[in-house]
């Protein structure tokens, strides 16, 4: 997908622009959040860790093919081009994700659950509800990553956006007509789900809980109440 096609996604959160012809032409094969893991003719977001940003890390995404930074800084030094400078680069890492895989949500019944208990129990019992109803349906979650017909280890309840986004897919090329998804608060604040179409929300109950990322009850009830 060129370059240019993929920004139009994120044209309200953008800042600057890049002007240059040669350089909206490039082709996008991925969507990159660790530089590491950046090959050749990925966009790389630099996102805004606990204790570092991404930005330090361009140079590098740079030197291994990233083909532009998307970033909330500027760039640190003014040879590190293309740059697109973005109010958020989590909102516009989650809107690009969406764009560049197509938009899978919108071709699968997605449920999202959200709450401090019950949505691993409650995922599991919509995904047997949408399996009696003769719906392959895939499931992402706590506790397992179900795909089709595969099932992979969870690194954490909602995955970041581009691997949300990147199962959802396959989900649909593997012949999925529905997914649940534990959404988590912090998946929530972090924007992972932005950009994807639900058919339904469920909010199971709000409990102390996480208040060392969210500060509040106020705040980490506002986060789950994105979902709606």
């Amino acid at each position: 997908m060129k370059l240019a096609y993929l920004l139009q996604a994120i044209e309200s959160l953008m800042r600057q622009h890049p002007t240059q012809g040669s350089i909206r032409d490039r082709e996008v094969c991925s969507l990159a959040y660790d530089s590491r893991r950046v090959e050749a003719g990925a966009l790389f977001v630099a996102l805004k860790g606990l204790k570092a940003t991404d930005v330090d890390f361009a140079s590098d995404a740079m030197a291994r093919g990233a083909v532009a930074v998307v970033a909330e800084e500027p760039p640190a030094s003014p040879g590190l081009t293309p740059w697109i400078e973005v109010s958020d680069a989590r909102a516009a890492m989650a809107k690009l994700a969406a764009e560049l895989f197509g938009h899978p949500s919108r071709s699968l019944k997605v449920v999202g659950i959200t709450g401090t208990n019950g949505k691993t129990t409650t995922a599991y019992l919509m995904r047997a509800v949408f399996e009696a109803a003769g719906m392959k349906c895939g499931l992402l979650g706590t506790v397992t990553y179900s795909i089709g017909d595969e099932e992979l280890p969870a690194a954490r309840t909602t995955p970041e956006a581009p691997d949300v986004q990147r199962m959802l897919r396959r989900m649909v090329e593997s012949g999925c007509s529905a997914c649940v998804i534990e959404v988590s608060s912090h998946a929530l604040s972090l924007r992972r789900v932005e950009g994807m179409t639900f058919a339904a929300a469920v909010f199971t109950n709000l409990t102390r809980d996480h208040l060392d990322f969210h500060g509040n009850m106020e705040s980490y009830f506002q986060a789950k109440r994105r979902l709606f």
